[in-house]
């Protein structure tokens, strides 16, 4: 496979999981909703549901939160992959996986595997780029990397 199809194959993953995250905001809306409804209809358990409504509320928030900062992300990979440097972008790309297992860790676990074929592309790329080129080194590029997760985060309102 082609640099520049790993290039576009991590974007579309980057897409999909953006897509999953939007479709499990909406999924949460609707057991909020739903929750909401039944603690009304049933006065004996309303303690209940009111833990499972801040629950579903915390996860709510967590999920908006990885949805800018997602959005934000591919529109700057999107601007790298036009520059044409391939090892930075498998080094932000890499990055950006370590990042988002820590966010999404725990709440919806098919995120982990398109975390884990993130990963696997920016390796490959971060590999392929290293052979092509002598001039940049990738240990140069983490800091960079880190920035601008870190600038997505604070978009975001990640902590």
């Amino acid at each position: 496979m082609s640099v520049k199809s790993r290039i576009l194959l991590s974007i579309a993953l980057l897409r999909e999981l953006h897509n999953k995250i939007e479709y499990y905001k909406i999924v949460v809306d609707n057991n909020i909703r739903r929750a909401e409804i039944l603690s009304k209809q049933i006065g004996d358990r309303k303690k209940n549901f009111e833990k499972e409504i801040q629950s579903l509320e915390l996860l709510k928030k967590r999920l908006n939160s990885i949805d800018i900062f997602l959005e934000n992300i591919i529109l700057k990979l999107e601007t790298f992959m036009n520059l044409g440097h391939a090892m930075f972008f498998g080094v932000v790309i890499r990055e950006l996986a370590k990042e988002l297992k820590k966010l999404i860790k725990g709440s919806i676990p098919i995120m982990e595997v398109y975390l884990d074929n993130l990963t696997r592309i920016s390796n490959d790329l971060i590999n392929f780029a290293a052979m092509e080129s002598n001039s940049t080194t990738f240990a140069s590029l983490v800091p960079e990397a880190k920035k601008i997760i870190e600038e997505a985060k604070k978009v975001a309102g990640i902590v």
